[in-house]
């Protein structure tokens, strides 16, 4: 929730938090969870009213706008782009990626290391070390631009 009204702070923290549980846990939080349940969102909601009280049906309308139980609304989106953005992270040691693969060091399917690898391939340390020195060269013909683990070299 983008917004600079300070009375949207406490329903934008309420639903940063709520998004970012259901990312983590994969569920919905309890209605009696005492941050994230149906009374701090009252208490977020009522925080931002003048009368500092919130009616059964704003809080009900709250909770559809929000995407609280089966709706489908602002928290959700909030989950998917948190969701979009976590990739960007480094992964815990141990877990694979979508682009894990196994490396076969004798083979490969770059065209410019193709060209630099000998024909004999009798399997020599020499020539295997060649073929891992070379996998890991830039391709000149990337189009992409560096990503900062590549150019800070981490």
């Amino acid at each position: 929730m983008n917004t600079a009204d300070p009375r949207m702070a406490a329903i934008s923290a309420f639903a940063t938090a709520y998004a970012q549980y259901e990312l983590t846990k994969g569920a919905a939080p309890p209605a009696d969870d005492p941050a994230l349940g149906d009374a701090a969102l009252a208490a977020a909601l009522a925080s931002a009213t003048k009368t500092g009280t919130v009616s059964p049906e704003a809080l009900s309308w709250a909770k559809d706008t929000l995407g609280i139980g089966t709706a489908v609304g602002k928290i959700d989106q909030m989950r998917e782009t948190m969701a979009a953005q976590a990739p960007a992270e480094t992964p815990a040691a141990g877990t694979e990626t979508e682009t894990s693969e196994a490396v076969d060091s004798t083979e490969t399917t770059d065209p410019a290391v193709t060209a630099e690898t000998p024909a004999a391939d009798t399997g020599s340390s020499e020539e295997v070390a060649g073929a891992i020195e070379s996998t890991s060269a830039i391709d000149p013909t990337e189009t992409s631009a560096a990503t900062s683990t590549e150019t800070s070299g981490l």
